[in-house]
């Protein structure tokens, strides 16, 4: 039984979601867990709902490079609610959605860096077609 707030009572069930993203193909459902189950629980389940369907396995399987080194392991992913990071003992609340992160390939201040650089050189394209143009005129 759940009071107001979303906070659910001993003995009841809770309601989260959960989530995955990868380039290729998403994963968003509901799991019904136990009152006190944590952001990990939640994971582990999630995970082993993915796994049961061999298409959705198939997926996980073949995005390998982007995964944790144990994906079917909930506690080798970074776990977060509502965006934003938490530990994996975090507890849940009734309608929280549980967000599986994977790792990041490249620094985000590296790539910064990089795109900016790039965009400071003048494409070679544009030179081009600046001098087809004053040899036309």
């Amino acid at each position: 039984m759940l009071n107001s707030g979303n906070v659910a009572t001993p003995g009841t069930i809770i309601v989260v979601e959960f989530a995955l993203a990868l380039p290729s193909h998403q994963w968003l459902f509901e799991l019904d867990l136990a009152t006190g189950a944590s952001a990990l629980d939640a994971a582990s389940v999630g995970l082993a709902r993915i796994a049961s369907d061999s298409r959705s396995a198939d997926i996980l399987t073949s995005a390998r490079t982007l995964l944790p080194d144990f994906p079917w392991q909930a506690s080798s992913w970074q776990l977060g609610i509502f965006s934003k990071p938490c530990d994996h003992d975090h507890p849940l609340r009734n309608g929280d959605r549980v967000e599986l992160y994977r790792p990041l390939l490249i620094d985000p201040m590296q790539s910064r860096r990089v795109r900016a650089k790039q965009a400071s050189k003048p494409a070679l394209g544009r030179q081009l077609n600046v001098a087809k143009a004053r040899r036309i005129s």
